[in-house]
């Protein structure tokens, strides 16, 4: 695995694979998968790098080889996920800096964050607080359409 930054094009570029890419999708603003012919994902580049982390060192870097830190923080947003008691759809948009979320089963419940984990945990314990605000103004509380699920979505 490596990591390049080039600043002449503002990119930075994660090699996970060193075989060639054979085709690449734009999937949201400035982030572009590398993919081999068969679909594994062999490079990450992220466009605007210096717009992203402003103000950020981009010579120095901390690096996390233990992996427990990678299953905690996996494990972490899953026992969120299993939390939500409706749907959620998580929008990237098109500031890079932002992701929007709603739930269509409830509303007026909407919101903003940095990352789409934020997302989840706002939506966590937001739902709880939108359901008991409803409650509170002698509303019925909708009643969800199915399993909770989560949808990434781009908005133009």
């Amino acid at each position: 695995m490596k990591l390049k930054i080039d600043e002449s094009t503002d990119a930075l570029y994660l090699t996970l694979d060193e075989a060639p890419a054979a085709e690449s999708e734009e999937v949201a603003p400035g982030v572009i998968l590398d993919y081999r012919e068969d679909g594994t994902v062999v490079g990450i580049e992220m466009l605007y790098i210096s717009k992203r982390l402003p103000g950020a060192d981009l010579h120095r870097f901390m690096f996390e080889t233990t992996g427990k830190a990678i299953a905690d923080n996996l494990m972490w947003t899953l026992n969120l996920y299993t939390e939500l008691k409706y749907p959620l759809v998580i929008e990237v948009t098109d500031d890079p800096n932002f992701f929007g979320f709603y739930s269509p089963d409830l509303k007026g419940f909407t919101g903003v964050e940095h990352t789409v984990k934020d997302c989840l945990y706002q939506a966590c314990w937001g739902m709880d607080e939108h359901t008991g605000v409803i409650k509170n103004l002698g509303l019925e509380v909708p009643q969800t359409e199915g399993e909770p699920m989560d949808l990434i979505t781009h908005t133009t």
